[in-house]
């Protein structure tokens, strides 16, 4: 039990801890066959909080990370940005494949995913194209973007080396991603970013802006909510609320 001189873990930080198990139960067995779930295993809530702070990276300091910090180490950026990728998955994309793949309306998400759950994330605009042209330039004839044979947790250490001096925190561009996407798929802001309450305050302004009933506004609301928590590579809608507001 937790002394009275150190709080209680929060479920955030306990669902972590138990992902950290779950790591060296995978490197220890060197298969993914034993796993610890978080809630049905360990009884940990689900995490269900909802942002009131917009953690979203802007155009413009987007644009100024990619002018700080090492060539490859933005093409990273720019991926996760454009395609909602953790660090580990746009670092060990095969940009070269996903480029001459790209034809197919869908990048497929392989290496790296959280629990190795694969997935695909639509290609929808421009800006994805080339970005991805980008990326495949920028591998040239290493295997993914991981430097020649340097290993992943070198090349991780050394990314994030360059990016803590420059204040540069990749997971702002994976939000940047999810409220583009709802952006795309409502044609409004999320909460977060309109500073519209979640839940009914926000339904309430989609209905009367989309010119739609209340109810049809909260199915839209969900629908796309469900939508973008797959493509984050996440099978409930409530984790869009860290995201989206």
């Amino acid at each position: 039990m937790p002394s009275a001189f150190t709080p209680a873990p929060t479920e955030s930080t306990a669902q972590n801890y138990v992902s950290a198990v779950n790591r060296v139960l995978e490197i220890a067995r060197g298969d993914k066959s034993l796993h610890v779930s978080p809630t049905r295993d360990c009884g940990i809530p689900k995490r269900v909080g909802v942002t009131i702070e917009n953690l979203a990276v802007s155009a413009d300091e987007h644009g100024t990370w990619l002018g700080i910090i090492d060539p490859r180490i933005a093409v990273l950026l720019e991926l996760q940005r454009a395609f909602g990728l953790r660090f580990e998955e746009s670092a060990k994309l095969d940009a070269r494949t996903a480029w001459q793949q790209a034809h197919t309306g869908w990048l497929n998400v392989i290496d790296g995913t959280k629990g190795g759950r694969k997935r695909r994330v639509p290609i929808v605009r421009d800006e994805q194209l080339a970005v991805l042209a980008q990326a495949a330039e920028a591998q040239g004839d290493d295997r993914s973007l991981i430097f020649g044979t340097m290993p992943y947790d070198d090349f991780r250490q050394e990314c994030y080396r360059q990016t803590v001096r420059h204040g540069i925190r990749f997971h702002r561009e994976r939000h940047a991603f999810a409220q583009q996407r709802y952006r795309d798929l409502v044609g409004l802001d999320c909460p977060v970013a309109s500073g519209i309450d979640h839940g009914r305050a926000h339904h309430t302004w989609l209905s009367k802006q989309l010119g739609i009933s209340l109810d049809a506004a909260k199915e839209l609301d969900d629908t796309a909510r469900d939508q973008i928590a797959l493509e984050l590579g996440h099978n409930r809608r409530e984790v869009s609320n860290a995201y989206l507001g």
